[in-house]
């Protein structure tokens, strides 16, 4: 009984996840290997019909119809048949009927049990728990009827039946709570009901008791070895308890022993795809799936739709895939032409690949076959928005509002009307207000569903990369500025791609907006280090070797950027005419000195510009945004002012006023225009500047640039000042009282720079620069027991403050209490952390290292400085060892670091007349500035 059994559960799977094609194979090994047999035609013969082939179907009925055992079951699907074909042979659907309708009595409890399975796996649960309630106790080789009634309850979707499932379940496997069961007999049972086994598994999932599925799944291994949906489940249940490794593990095992099996192919490019950034592979594992599809389910059109909606929605920068999961829709359609959801679905990926005309034929195509498809109607708006028929998509978007207004706006919608208000109106507030709608609908729809392969089609990963990059419009595209007001819409735009990489982390371009996102908020060792991890990884992306560029220009790190430039245009040599590579090769140009290369660079990236040409490939095709745009005709102004040409200067100002004017732009370019004003006439500079109103964003810039004119061109001290006072007039803010404070310290007034650090301070108590910055001018005013006791105030107001307690035993050392300085590093060198230390702060017990040997050293005591020195160069061995994997300019630096440190022990053995140790560390120097 137990290989029939094990047979009819693997038919009952392969039903339940829509592999049809496995079925019927299934059947047909067995109807080889056993000879003509009832219940597997029976089942054979309802696979060819799921598959869309009736008449086939139907020849496979007539083949056994004369089985009495089965003959119920076998006219019920019959009838099932005729009605699918394309001919209707009434005269044979009236024969059925009544042939059904007066052998119900008289039929076999096996046809009835099997006429409930029917129903059941054409979704008809009612008929189903009929049927099967007839024959409540039956049981053979095949199946079992309580079996089959535990799962039509757990599947109806009704939570009273749902929740009883289980009873039935357990009934069958003898894990009743309310008799004790011979544990012998118990294994016999799970032995041969693996159906039941899955059914219990299936109940644990829905209630997300995971320890106790893998608990069944673990012996349901063990006793079928053979019975491989038994692996594939308990891969699934991993991937649900977040145990992505070990799914992987276990969809590698059974494609070591099935190569192609199509769900272990699926959970091996999920994985790829959402945990691992290695898009290559992943294209790779696609191939072998899309193969797997074509030989084993050819004609699934709802599987090939399965598999094309999550892979799309995960990968939609890579052409690529794109075209492989489109390719796949279109076999779908091929196959159910009628279906309204394969059609909206190929306009949705057309729209990913940015051909947004074809996307809204294919919309218009949905709507034809059904006129109340709303994904369908979504995707209309979406591409008129995307085409500019703004006024089209705003009455199709009331139209659809109106009829969701008893549902709710779904996430789509609110990104819609967000797009509208921006790109209609101008209404940055109420696309704003759509938007954080939109995350939060996200954010709640999707809580309560558990990590599977069709989640992530819900989730839908793109929409939130929409999202962050309709964000990132309004965001600055360069670090801040000292002088610019913080960005809270960079915050904004967190806020979407942290709910991706939290969910999503193998997303490439979702860590490459991260990366931006860092870089633009002034993070700048976060976004080097991401955007290394996203290089190593996946090595091939010609916009991640541009943005390590922008981030290794703005360190200064002129050589690194030059070679991710160059790396970039290896790999796609189009990259020569996006506008933010010539930007970025005119800097470094600039930088290292090549202003006329420069100046022929900026002067191409202006003239792509002008052609409207595009940045990237795809969806990812998009003109150069305002910011970039007139960064690169202030670059070109920077250049000519180096060249000293002010009257080329001049005449790329007044352009680019002209094509900014009343953009938010324009007052980036009315400072450079007081810039270049400045080189020949001071007074038409500051009356420019003085025109920038207290209500713009450049009003602080302004202000500081007006300062320094007054400091560095008239020699103005007291204008100098005044320009900032007149600033926290306008903005009392902590920022502007810290200008205020750098401003008075610069024209030596330490006492007032005071005063102006502590209003900062009260307004930010935990920024520990500003209390640096107090207790430094403090010692300008030489009164050094004041500042030593500001600096042991604010140490023991946050014991965490390392940097102001290296400032405390700095000064202890400048006053010669070494015996001072050195308890309070000792201390910083004995403080404990929580947190999981990183480089950073191994190279700051570097630091407090070196300083302690500095002050060993003053106070003569040679012996525990080499001890301090050699306990900086274990910290920095350390900190080689956290960062092997970056850049070699940065692993460059701290090599030398290490070297330094080798030749300062030497030159303390040398001291003490150790010169064989003093020769050891000095022929060390060179080699730690070689290896780690």
């Amino acid at each position: 009984m137990g290989a029939e059994r094990e047979d009819m559960a693997l038919i009952n799977y392969y039903a339940r996840q829509g592999l049809i094609r496995h079925l019927q194979k299934v059947c047909e090994d067995k109807l080889a290997q056993r000879g003509e047999d009832p219940v597997f035609r029976f089942w054979k013969g309802w696979a060819m019909d799921m598959e869309g082939n009736p008449s086939e179907a139907l020849r496979e009925y007539r083949l056994v119809e004369g089985k009495r055992e089965m003959a119920y079951a076998i006219n019920t699907a019959m009838l099932h048949a005729h009605k699918r074909c394309k001919l209707v042979d009434q005269e044979a659907v009236d024969m059925l009927d009544a042939k059904i309708a007066t052998e119900e009595k008289s039929a076999t409890e096996q046809a009835i049990a099997h006429t409930a399975l029917f129903y059941w796996h054409m979704d008809d649960h009612a008929k189903a728990r009929d049927y099967i309630k007839k024959v409540k106790d039956y049981s053979d080789e095949y199946i079992c009827a309580i079996t089959i009634r535990g799962w039509i309850d757990l599947t109806c979707g009704r939570r009273a039946y749902m929740d009883k499932s289980v009873q039935y379940f357990d009934a069958v496997l003898g894990e009743s709570h309310e008799h004790s069961v011979d544990p012998d007999s118990q294994a016999n049972n799970a032995r041969n009901n693996p159906d039941a086994a899955m059914g219990k598994v299936a109940y644990l999932e829905m209630n997300r008791n995971y320890p106790l599925a893998l608990d069944v799944l673990n012996r349901m291994i063990v006793h079928h070895p053979k019975f491989t949906p038994a692996l594939i489940q308990k891969a699934k249940v991993l991937i649900q308890h977040q145990d992505w490794e070990q799914a992987v593990e276990l969809a590698q095992r059974v494609l070591s022993k099935h190569p192609g099996h199509v769900e272990a192919l699926m959970l091996t490019l999920l994985y790829m795809q959402v945990r691992e950034c290695r898009p290559t592979s992943a294209e790779t594992n696609l191939r072998d799936l899309v193969k797997s599809l074509e030989q084993n389910e050819p004609k699934n059109a709802s599987l090939h739709l399965k598999v094309a909606r999550t892979v799309a929605r995960l990968s939609a920068s890579s052409a690529f895939t794109l075209q492989a999961t489109q390719d796949l829709v279109e076999t779908a359609i091929k196959l159910e032409p009628s279906r309204s959801d394969c059609l909206t679905e190929l306009g949705y990926q057309q729209g990913l690949q940015g051909n947004h005309e074809a996307a809204l034929k294919s919309y218009k195509q949905a709507l034809k076959v059904d006129e109340g498809d709303v994904q369908a109607l979504i995707g209309v708006i979406n591409c008129q928005l995307m085409m500019g028929k703004v006024d089209e998509a705003e009455q199709q978007l009331e139209f659809l509002n109106e009829i969701q207004a008893s549902m709710g706006k779904s996430a789509e919608l609110l990104f819609l009307s967000a797009l509208l208000a921006w790109r209609k109106r101008g209404d940055l507030e109420e696309s704003i207000k759509n938007l954080e709608l939109a995350i939060t609908h996200m954010v709640e729809s999707t809580k309560d569903i558990v990590a599977s392969f069709e989640y992530y089609a819900v989730f839908n990963p793109q929409l939130l990369l929409d999202i962050t990059k309709e964000y990132l419009q309004h965001c600055p595209t360069e670090p801040p500025e000292p002088t610019d007001p913080p960005s809270t819409m960079t915050e904004k735009a967190m806020k979407p791609l942290e709910l991706l990489v939290r969910n999503v982390p193998g997303s490439i371009e979702g860590q490459l907006l991260f990366t931006k996102l860092k870089f633009i908020s002034g993070e700048m060792e976060t976004a080097r280090h991401t955007i290394q991890s996203c290089i190593r990884l996946e090595p091939t992306l010609p916009e991640a070797h541009l943005l390590a560029a922008q981030i290794a220009f703005h360190q200064e790190r002129y050589s690194s950027a030059s070679q991710s430039l160059e790396q970039a245009l290896s790999l796609d040599f189009e990259v020569r005419d996006w506008p933010m590579y010539n930007l970025l090769k005119a800097r470094v140009q600039s930088a290292e000195g090549d202003l006329d290369e420069a100046l022929i660079v900026l002067e191409h990236a202006l003239a792509l510009t002008s052609q409207g040409k595009i940045v990237g490939v795809g969806k990812g095709k998009q003109a150069i945004n305002p910011q970039d745009h007139v960064s690169i005709y202030l670059e070109l102004v920077r250049v000519h002012l180096q060249h000293k040409n002010y009257n080329a200067a001049k005449k790329v100002v007044t352009e680019a006023l002209s094509e900014f004017r009343k953009t938010k732009e324009e007052g980036r370019i009315i400072i450079c225009q007081a810039t270049v004003a400045a080189k020949y006439d001071v007074d038409q500079a500051l009356g420019i500047l003085r025109s920038v109103p207290p209500n713009s964003q450049y009003f602080l810039k302004a202000k500081a640039q007006m300062a320094q004119i007054y400091l560095h061109q008239r020699n103005n001290k007291r204008a100098f000042a005044k320009c900032y006072e007149e600033l926290v007039e306008a903005y009392p803010s902590g920022s502007s009282y810290m200008f205020l404070g750098e401003a008075y310290m610069s024209i030596q007034e330490p006492e007032k720079a005071i005063t102006a650090f502590e209003k900062a301070l009260a307004m930010d108590l935990n920024d520990a620069s500003l209390a640096s910055k107090i207790g430094k001018a403090l010692i300008t005013t030489h009164d050094y027991n004041k500042a030593v006791q500001y600096y042991k105030n604010a140490v023991a107001n946050d014991n965490g403050k390392s940097g102001l307690k290296h400032d405390l035993a700095e000064l202890y050392y400048r006053l010669g209490s070494y015996d001072k300085a050195e308890q309070v590093l000792k201390e910083n060198l004995g403080q404990k952390s929580s947190q999981v230390e990183d480089h950073t702060a191994t190279k700051e017990k570097v630091r407090t290292s070196l300083m302690l040997a500095k002050v060993h050293r003053a106070s003569n005591d040679l012996k525990a400085a080499i001890d301090d020195l050699i306990q900086a160069r274990v910290f920095q061995s350390l900190v080689l060892n956290k960062i092997r994997s970056t850049q070699m300019d940065m692993i460059y630096g701290e090599r030398t670091a290490a070297a330094g440190i080798c030749h300062q022990i030497g030159e303390l053995y040398q001291e003490q007349r150790s010169y064989e140790k003093a020769i050891t560390f000095f022929q060390r120097s060179p080699e730690a500035g070689r290896d780690a």
